[in-house]
């Protein structure tokens, strides 16, 4: 779909698209299913144009909907960002302080994300918060949104009981390095993209934390590919060693820190970066543009396991 002076074209899609970039979540959501990712990078363009026809304006509000999990998981991730690069030598140690102020910036953004939902200002403004879970036929927001308050409570208790919590709280805030979230870099020509929550310099290597949600299950190639890309951005960023450059992944779904293993060589993976670029912009044409019928969808969208979360569901059902 294109946006053309006030013409839309429903085959195809151009004006309003950002330059290609590539990230390891635009990776897996071409890897789960071609239709949901056309939707999500080229069929939503124009959507948040309030004269836009009904259905492109559906697109763009499905593709700002968040899962539950992912919203939760954002607020603990921008939340340990703020809280833990606070310049407060005073409280060095003082895990208690941190763990009361990780609390109170979670309620505040979590409340203040429940208000948006409940006035619906999705409605008015699709950048607004909305989840997928609420665009179910059958949903029951009430039990939805009572559900997420737990929720959050649990991966929250989490994070703060395990030692990866007491060792933040115990490093002085000048050895957190600051940096644009999401962190970018250009690989071969091609902007990549990052999301790490904290950067910080221990005794003898620069540490790189993500916090990753369920809806992140990953490849067996995942780790050791997002290793490698951590340590080629900060190798650029801050001037450290690569053997000295450590990701580090907290789970919510497991409540654990994740065993990493070792980051692919950079050959490997450069390699693997531009095999997927090139999947991926097999189908686009010279413009930029791509044709919604040359990324087919799941040939069972009421079965497919990937078909039953995708907040695309509801434009490939009967």
């Amino acid at each position: 779909m294109t946006l053309s002076g006030s013409t839309f074209n429903p085959d195809s899609v151009s004006g309003g698209l950002p330059p290609f970039s590539w990230s390891l979540l635009r990776r897996k959501r071409f890897a789960d299913c071609r239709r949901a990712y056309f939707f999500h990078y080229y069929g939503a363009a124009g959507g948040w144009d309030a004269h836009a026809p009904d259905r492109l304006r559906l697109i763009y509000r499905l593709k700002q909907a968040r899962h539950v999990d992912d919203w939760l998981t954002q607020l603990l991730a921008d939340a340990a960002a703020e809280v833990f690069r606070l310049r407060r030598p005073q409280f060095k140690d003082n895990l208690t302080f941190f763990a009361a102020r990780l609390r109170q910036t979670c309620s505040y953004r979590f409340h203040r994300g429940l208000d948006d939902l409940r006035q619906q200002r999705f409605r008015d403004d699709p950048k607004a918060l909305s989840l997928v879970e609420l665009s179910a036929p059958d949903a029951r927001p009430e039990a939805v949104l009572a559900d997420a308050g737990p929720r959050l409570t649990r991966y929250l208790q989490d994070f703060l009981h395990h030692p990866l919590t007491t060792e933040l709280s115990d490093l002085d805030s000048a050895r957190f390095r600051h940096f644009r979230r999401p962190a970018g870099f250009v690989l071969d020509g091609t902007e990549i993209w990052l999301a790490p929550v904290l950067v910080w310099q221990s005794a003898d290597s620069l540490n790189l934390l993500h916090i990753r949600s369920d809806d992140e299950t990953a490849a067996p190639d995942d780790l050791p590919l997002a290793s490698a890309l951590d340590r080629a951005w900060a190798e650029t960023e801050f001037h450290f060693p690569p053997a000295s450059i450590v990701s580090r992944y907290w789970s919510v779904a497991a409540a654990a820190e994740l065993s990493s293993p070792p980051p692919w060589p950079d050959a490997v993976m450069r390699a693997a970066v531009a095999a997927s670029i090139a999947a991926m912009q097999e189908k686009v044409l010279a413009d930029g543009s791509a044709l919604e019928n040359d990324f087919p969808g799941q040939p069972s969208p009421t079965e497919a396991p990937c078909c039953r979360t995708c907040r695309f569901r509801p434009l490939c059902l009967p």
